[in-house]
């Protein structure tokens, strides 16, 4: 049998629902004598064991714990206890409970009791007589062991007994007295125990902690033969928690973090189903998000994997040499030409002690000549560097590949990528560019740095040390010189004494100079990062007007679904949590997306730049840690940042919105927006007006103000923009309602009674338009500069220029010069100098037929100058306080700070069509200053009267022996410039190609959640009519009254840029504002074709809607 709990000092009575608690017996109240229903004896017969009770078994399913009569014939009727029947038992509908406990579970073989009848009573059955009582002369069976067995402690866990074996029989005992039962009533055991008072007559027992009581069932009577009665009042329970430990007592921090917990999943439950439910709504929006996050991380993954290629050609150069000697750089500037060393330098080096090898290294430009000897080898704007090779004392890491090195003059060797990428081979014939025109040289061998025979599109040129010394004029001169130490000394020990033994010189290692001259690389590559995230800061700032846009649609959708949140117990908090929490979750899934396709744009990229001339040296792959974060915060931040307003609005929402029709169609007053618009945008043009009027010294401090003014702007515009929406839907409308009639009436008037909606669907392609109109004025400001500065400062009849924006050599200019059809030759050549905390490039010039060839446009003084004699621009002069007659302190490179005197201020700086000339001194103070192994950039060369034909067939018989000099007339000049600023500008569309994309993503997903917000709208004018045709015709007539509001918009903010962007480069030779008003007629236009090409599938989804759903629809 099944062991059952065995309470021997303890009886049940019922507590608060679902509860059980057991009660001592001492505690116990004496049991009612009489009742309705007649009288019961119920009483102990056997005083020896009255603390002993027999087994109770237990109710499940959380019934209350009733005691059940014995039935008839069991093994039961031996225990100490009996029924006495009562004198009379009627039938009565009153429920009634007994207070003896009920019987164990009959032994296998007895007969089951007839009926669980206390409990049927308690149901609301019949009611039926009790059972006779059992004969008077029965031998009784003792159930318990002669022996009582001493009872343990009450402990958590019952005491589970089986069932004992009967013992022998005992004496008899006196019949107990009879005991009247009551209907069932609350006993006042609660009231008895707190005024600590045991019931009548109950021994005294020691209190034992209660089990934990069982919830109860509801037991209903039937309707039928129910009595109405007055129910008697029930005293008020307090509910008793369970008494814990000092140590197991819980916080009230620790239920704070419950609760917290249970509402985070509910929160994150809630979130995943909503963006599981508007999935598709939201798949645009994650797309604009995806372009950003790629462009972010796409271009760091370029510009780190071509560092990282670069670095590595770099690091080879410093193998096998440990320290390297140079002059000291007056001032910090890594692209500052030093002096060179004296040969005795070289000397005292090798006599160091600690060195073990020192070798002099001259270098200076050097050219081949293509294999068809009509220009020279395009190196992709690499440099083309000759250097010499010291066979005997060699310690530089040039490896020869194949062939030898050259011994010799008329020997050249050539690096092996060169040799591979122009199809030259060993002991062939080629043409080198050197101080002079092009000589033929014997190539007699390949080489590499070490083990990088991949340069990145650099052209390297080796040569004796003898026949370096000459053609780069440097007789008993080096440039630097490589040193390494002798086997077991330590590079740093042998440093130390270079240090001492050459004290007026730079003694570095050879990894320091390596990564200085890779930082050169790095500066164009970190401005090249600069550039292109800057247009993926365009592409993010777009995506983020489309996460705001929808979401504050989807919001608005929402308004009955949070309103119902609210009603059920949600707070504003948790509702601004669970938009927020989607908004993070599609940043998050974004995010990812984005950088993996950010690596495969990277690559994308890389090959685009080897097609555009650009050698890159290979190598693997970059992705850094700093990449994943970058992607992720901008693609996490721009989108939740984007959502927290829309999530402002969701916390709003009221919990009547459940069951009105609440908020959605309703709109605020546009006052508020209207002045928080205006402070915006007053706030931006007063950030611009500084920009443009305060004096900076450094370009990169106008622009950055004016950038923030531009954007702050921008933002300005964007808060007016539903302002401007409703009289400029008006005034687009007109024409389409008079063409299309009731349909383009129903546009116009959906366009005007919701600018909010109206300017959130425009501002995207606001923003992209704009960008567009940017970069068009610009070029077209540009190209007008140029043509103004060339048409006033440009006198010569032709420009000399190198193909690769690079110098050529100074005998090209002199051989010009001494042609019969020649006036005036004016050669022009820069370089860096520091003038205050400032670098600035210094020009030096020809003085002789300056003002001939070049109208400078004198302000005051003199444009003849002498060697000790400076022209200053208008604009340098006043920013460094200068006049006619001052002195400027120039710190030059080679001579250290020289004083010169203002001879003249000009006003003409931007007559060579790029680089602004804003410091001319004369060509012999420049090679006293830089060096003598300088080279020409541009030489403007003016023909006699009447012989302007024979002078350019003079200078081009010149220039064949010179490759790499073109030269044009200044129209010509011009051209070739404007080609220039076109591939630029090129490249600036296609980088905001993806602005473009993402603008034309963001009408689609706002005109489409506009289509599913209207839903009902647009099933009622079906409902009384409205064919399909004519509805696509008014969501279409919508959208192009939505684009061409837009439109309007971005070409105005554009022209504003545009002018703001023309001002602040003005002293970099952008000086004339254009606007190129064919190409703005046609933007407007083709904004107006997004707008019908964006409302293609909403128009469609709109002209199949089904009336009937559609009228349904609530939201």
């Amino acid at each position: 049998s099944q062991p059952v709990d065995v309470r021997d000092d303890v009886v049940p009575i019922r507590k608060a629902p679902g509860k059980r608690e057991w009660l001592p017996l001492a505690e116990a109240p004496a049991p009612p004598t009489d009742g309705p229903s007649g009288p019961l004896d119920i009483a102990p017969t056997m005083p020896e064991h009255d603390d002993l009770l027999p087994p109770v078994r237990p109710r499940r399913r959380g019934r209350t714990e009733v005691p059940q009569a014995p039935p008839e014939d069991d093994h039961w009727a031996d225990a100490p206890w009996s029924y006495a029947p009562p004198q009379e038992q009627p039938w009565t509908d009153e429920p009634w409970l007994p207070t003896s406990p009920p019987p164990a579970p009959a032994e296998p073989g007895e007969p089951e009791p007839a009926e669980d009848w206390p409990d049927r009573w308690l149901k609301g059955g019949p009611r039926r007589p009790a059972p006779p009582p059992p004969p008077a002369e029965r031998p009784r069976v003792d159930p318990w062991p002669s022996e009582p067995r001493p009872w343990e402690p009450w402990s958590e866990e019952p005491v589970a007994r089986s069932t004992p074996a009967p013992n022998p029989p005992r004496a008899p005992v006196p019949p107990p007295a009879p005991v009247t039962i009551r209907p069932l009533e609350p006993w006042p055991i609660e009231e008895d125990r707190a005024a600590g008072a045991p019931a009548a007559g109950a021994p005294e027992a020691t209190p034992v902690a209660p089990p934990a009581p069982s919830r109860p069932r509801r037991r209903e009577l039937p309707a039928r033969r129910r009595r109405q009665r007055p129910e008697p009042p029930r005293p008020t329970r307090e509910r008793r928690e369970r008494e814990r430990a000092p140590h197991r007592a819980r916080p009230a921090w620790a239920e704070r973090v419950a609760v917290a917990h249970r509402s985070a999943v509910v929160l994150r439950r809630l979130s995943i189903r909503g963006l599981i439910a508007r999935k598709v709504r939201l798949a645009l929006t994650a797309l604009a998000v995806v372009l950003g996050v790629c462009f972010v991380s796409g271009t760091y993954v370029l510009t780190d994997t071509l560092k990282s290629s670069f670095d590595r050609v770099f690091a080879q150069t410093a193998v096998g040499v440990d320290a390297v000697v140079r002059t000291r750089s007056p001032f910090n500037s890594n692209n500052v030409s030093r002096v060179r060393l004296p040969a005795g330098v070289l000397t005292l080096a090798r006599e160091t002690p600690g060195v073990g090898g020192a070798e002099g290294v001259i270098q200076g430009p050097a050219e081949f000549v293509a294999r068809d000897g009509k220009r020279a080898i395009d190196t992709g704007g690499a440099p083309s560097i000759g250097i010499s090779w010291d066979v005997k004392d060699h310690v530089s890491p040039v490896r020869v590949a194949a062939g030898r090195a050259p011994l010799q003059g008329g020997e050249v060797a050539m690096d092996v990528a060169t040799a591979r990428r122009e199809g030259f081979r060993v002991g062939d014939t080629v043409r080198v560019l050197l101080s002079g025109p092009a000589q033929q040289q014997r190539l007699v061998g390949t080489f590499c740095f070490a083990s990088q025979c991949d340069l990145g599109g650099a052209a390297f040129a080796a040569f004796d040390v003898r026949t370096a010394q000459h053609v780069f004029n440097s007789m008993n001169a080096y440039d630097f010189i490589d040193v390494k130490a002798k086997p077991g000394v330590p590079p740093a020990q042998m440093i130390q004494s270079l240090r001492d033994a050459l004290p007026g010189y730079d003694v570095t290692d050879a990894a320091t100079v390596a990564r200085e001259t890779g930082q050169q690389v790095h500066d164009a590559f970190g401005f090249l990062n600069d550039a292109l995230l800057g247009f993926a800061s365009i592409g993010v700032f777009v995506g983020a007007f489309i996460i705001f846009n929808t979401f504050t649609i989807l919001v608005s959708q929402r308004t009955r679904e949070l309103g119902l949140l609210r009603a059920l117990g949600a707070r504003s908090g948790q509702v601004m949590r669970s938009v927020i929490g989607e908004a993070a979750a599609v940043g998050v899934l974004a995010s990812i997306v984005g950088l993996l396709l950010g690596i495969g744009l990277a690559e994308v990229l890389l090959r685009v730049v080897e097609r555009l001339g650009l050698h890159i040296p290979p190598g693997n792959t970059v992705l850094l840690q700093r990449t994943i974060i970058a992607a992720f915060v901008v693609g996490i931040s721009v989108t939740v940042a984007s959502a927290v307003y829309p999530a402002l609005r969701a916390a709003r929402v009221p919990p009547v919105a459940a069951i009105n029709d609440y908020g959605p169609q309703a709109s605020a007053p546009l006052l508020r927006r209207a002045i928080t618009g205006s402070v915006i945008l007053i706030a931006g043009l007063v950030v611009l007006v500084v920009g443009l009027l305060r004096h900076y010294t450094q370009l990169i401090s106008r622009m950055e103000i004016v950038g923030i003014g531009a954007i702050i702007t921008f933002v300005g515009v964007a808060v007016l923009s539903p302002v401007f929406a409703r009289p400029l839907s008006r005034m687009l409308g007109w024409p389409i309602l008079r063409a299309i009639g009731v349909t383009g009436t129903l546009a116009r008037g959906n366009a005007m009674r919701n600018p909010r909606r109206t300017a959130a669907t425009a501002s995207a392609l606001t923003i992209g338009l704009s960008l567009v109109c940017l970069v068009a004025i610009f070029a077209a400001s540009a190209k007008a500069s140029l043509h103004n500065a060339l048409d006033t400062g440009v006198r010569a009849d032709y420009i000399l220029s190198s193909q690769q924006f690079a110098g050529f050599s100074p005998v090209a200019a002199q051989r010009v010069r001494a042609l019969p059809a020649v006036r005036n030759v004016v050669s022009l050549r820069f370089d860096d100098a520091q003038i205050g905390n400032n670098t600035e490039t210094v020009t030096g010039v020809d003085p002789q037929g300056l003002t001939n060839e070049i109208n400078l446009g004198m302000v005051s003084g003199s444009a003849q100058i002498g060697s000790e004699d400076v022209l200053v621009h208008d604009t340098e002069a006043s920013g460094y306080h200068v006049s006619i007659g001052s002195t400027l302190m120039i710190w030059f490179p080679r001579t250290g700070p020289q004083p010169l005197r203002v001879a003249g201020i000009y006003r003409n700086n931007h007559f060579t069509g790029g680089i602004p000339v804003n410091f001319l001194i004369t060509r012999p103070a420049f090679e006293t200053n830089f060096g003598t192994n300088q080279q020409d950039t541009l030489v403007y060369v003016g023909a006699k009267p009447g012989e302007r034909s024979a002078a350019q067939a003079q200078i081009q018989r010149v220039l064949n022996d010179f490759p790499n000099v073109t030269s044009k007339t200044p129209a010509g000049f011009q051209r070739q410039q404007e080609q220039t600023i076109n591939l630029f500008l090129s490249v600036l569309i296609a980088l905001l190609l993806l602005s473009e994309v993402i603008a034309i993503l963001g009408i689609v997903n706002t005109l489409a959640l506009s289509v599913f917000e209207r839903t009902h709208e647009l099933g009622m004018l079906r409902a009384v009519g409205m064919t399909r045709r004519q509805m696509r015709r008014m969501v279409r007539a919508e959208s192009v009254i939505i684009a061409v509001v837009g439109g309007l918009l971005g070409i105005a903010v554009g022209i504003f840029w545009g002018w703001a962007m023309t001002r602040a480069l003005r002293d970099q030779g952008i000086t004339h504002f254009s606007l190129p008003t064919v190409q703005l007629i046609v933007f407007l236009i083709a904004s107006a074709v997004a707008g019908v090409i964006a409302a293609v599938l909403p128009a469609w989804r709109a002209g199949r809607l089904d009336v009937l759903q559609a009228i349904a629809t609530t939201e």
